[in-house]
């Protein structure tokens, strides 16, 4: 995987400041997850969609971003819709500690980061999700 470095955005001090509970609350998250995502550098979403891959088929969710459309109201979407594209199909299995770190959209991958265990996930690499301690 390369990378430029232009591409990584880091996180004001303070955090990202759109990124908030009352934005994501139809994900329902925990504040620990929220509290991470406010101070995480993401990857520079383009313009137009675009944005380099960080695994093969695997693009970033950039957090910071989604929460400036929430904030802005400018798209009829939702945190819900938001919680599908990190969670794919997992999204009724993935507890509050957990949050979805890339979008899954057409033939992207899922990882998923446990902020309790420290963890992330890769369901796709074995498909057995419900083996998982802190999925059941």
């Amino acid at each position: 995987m390369y990378l430029e470095e232009s591409d990584v955005i880091e996180a004001p001090e303070d955090g990202w400041p759109t990124i908030t509970p009352a934005i994501l609350e139809g994900m329902e998250k925990d504040d620990e997850v929220i509290e991470l995502l406010r101070h995480l550098p993401y990857i520079r979403s383009g313009s137009d969609g675009d944005s380099p891959d960080v695994a093969p088929w695997a693009k970033m969710m950039d957090w910071q971003h989604v929460c400036r459309i929430l904030a802005g109201r400018k798209a009829q979407t939702s945190a819900e819709v938001y919680k599908f594209l990190s969670e794919g199909e997992y999204q009724d299995a993935v507890p509050s500690a957990v949050v979805g770190l890339t979008d899954t959209g057409q033939m992207s991958k899922c990882f998923l980061l446990d902020t309790e265990q420290g963890t992330i996930y890769w369901p796709e690499c074995d498909g057995k999700i419900k083996h998982w301690p802190t999925f059941q």
